[in-house]
């Protein structure tokens, strides 16, 4: 049957490939038929051959048959009812796992390129494992039951708990109170050193600018001092930082470099120095 199925099949392909160059083409080679109709009647006649050689062809199954009565079996996580496990025969190796009660679980991998049947018996549980296996059960019922008779002083203890919360509440309410107080008439006093501090402070800082300003300032001096202004390029921001340093006083050195162009319009380097000095609050910038 196998020969027959293959034959047919065969057959049938190469009837279609005909069938399918005669409607390409308008005749059929080899046959000798003209006509797109003919050749598409060809085509499906050939397809017909081959799919009747394909269901003809056997099929190989894979049988996992599992003991005790009561095992299941799962094939690449499908389940199986019953004890018999059947399925078609698509690639060598299949994960099979088989559970029953009162016996030891199994899962491995079955070779079937060799071997497509396979009767698989687990091994029940002994007598010291199934009396290992009640008393976890006893345990776990004891436990459910004593979680049962405890459900009343849970709730007894749960009230007393929220009874106390309620007055440790009250009483952080009342000391709150008493705290608030307490801190506006110590800020207040605060608010006056405050304002007293930074009256000071303003006037001892006035005579202070802060880095951008000193950057902005320093670049305006530069450019006042270039035949063409507006063709400065100063460094990039990023490097500003490194470039400058500041004192205790408020006193401030930028020390950089810039490309203008000169009086003949060529494009050259020049490094400058420029700095602040707090006490006459003048921006200077000379070349070096």
């Amino acid at each position: 049957m196998q020969t027959v199925s293959l034959v047919l099949a065969l057959v049938g392909l190469v009837v279609g490939v005909l069938g399918l160059i005669g409607v390409i083409l308008g005749k059929v080679p080899l046959l000798k038929l003209k006509g797109r109709g003919l050749a598409a009647g060809v085509l499906v006649g050939g397809l017909a051959l081959a799919i009747l050689g394909g269901n003809l062809a056997p099929r190989r199954t894979v049988t996992v048959t599992a003991s005790p009565a009561s095992a299941t079996i799962l094939i690449d996580g499908k389940t199986y009812t019953g004890t018999t496990g059947e399925l078609p025969l698509l690639r060598d190796s299949y994960e099979v796992e088989i559970k029953a009660p009162r016996h030891h679980a199994l899962k491995q991998t079955l070779d079937v390129s060799k071997q497509q049947k396979f009767n698989i018996a687990l091994a029940p549980f002994s007598s010291e494992e199934l009396a290992a296996i009640q008393r976890q059960a006893d345990l776990k019922a004891e436990q459910a039951r004593q979680a049962q008779l405890a459900k009343p002083q849970a709730k007894a203890a749960a009230l007393k708990a929220e009874q106390a919360r309620v007055v440790e509440e009250q009483r952080a309410k009342a000391a709150a109170a008493k705290q608030a107080v307490i801190d506006a008439a110590a800020a207040k006093k605060q608010a006056v050193i405050n304002a007293v501090a930074a009256q000071a402070k303003a006037e001892r800082e006035a005579s202070l600018i802060g880095v951008g300003v000193f950057w902005i300032r320093c670049k305006e001096a530069v450019r006042a001092q270039l035949k063409s202004p507006d063709s400065a390029k100063f460094p990039s921001v990023m490097t500003q930082p490194d470039q400058t340093k500041e004192f205790g006083d408020g006193s401030k050195i930028w020390a950089s470099s810039i490309q203008a162009q000169n009086a003949f319009g060529t494009e050259v380097n020049n490094e400058f120095t420029c700095t602040y000095n707090p006490t006459t609050r003048e921006t200077v910038a000379k070349f070096r």
